[in-house]
């Protein structure tokens, strides 16, 4: 992980406050603190793509295609009825407030064993981080600055399905 972060991470993280990162894979999430370029915190929830868009289809009550299709064209930036994109957010809202709650315990528990050095801003990527709302979840939380690579930060480092593409191994 230290590696993927030293190669992938832009400069910037490297600044007084810590930065949070969260990675919402396909099949888990995983929650990094960034202190001074390298990993002072990871931890892995078994919570990634597949199961939100599962919980979404259920809450939906659409097949798995349907979903797929609805998931597709939203990452993809494709128009999407609006009235489907609240549904789509309200349907994963359970599983990205727990997510969003790991979060913060996450980052409490640095702060309490790093002498209250709180973390500073989040950065967000992975896998339907646009579809399931991740950066206004954890915003709405955290009441800290999120950023989402893929739109804020593409250029800076090597881009997040390398950091992804690492973090995995």
């Amino acid at each position: 992980v230290q590696r993927a972060v030293s190669s992938f991470c832009p400069k910037d993280w490297t600044s007084d406050a810590p930065t949070g990162v969260v990675n919402i894979g396909e099949t888990k999430a995983e929650i990094l603190v960034i202190r001074e370029g390298k990993v002072a915190f990871v931890r892995s929830l078994p919570l990634g793509l597949d199961k939100f868009t599962e919980s979404i289809a259920r809450r939906m009550n659409i097949d798995k295609e349907g979903m797929a299709r609805i998931v597709g064209a939203m990452e993809e930036g494709r128009d999407v009825n609006d009235s489907i994109k609240k549904a789509v957010r309200a349907a994963v809202r359970p599983e990205m407030e727990f997510l969003s709650a790991e979060v913060q315990t996450c980052f409490r528990y640095f702060s309490v064993n790093n002498q209250n050095t709180a973390v500073g801003q989040v950065v967000v990527f992975g896998n339907g981080t646009t579809l399931l709302a991740g950066k206004e979840f954890i915003e709405e939380r955290l009441h800290l600055p999120v950023h989402l690579w893929e739109k804020e930060m593409r250029g800076a480092g090597e881009g997040a399905d390398g950091l992804d593409a690492h973090l995995e191994d």
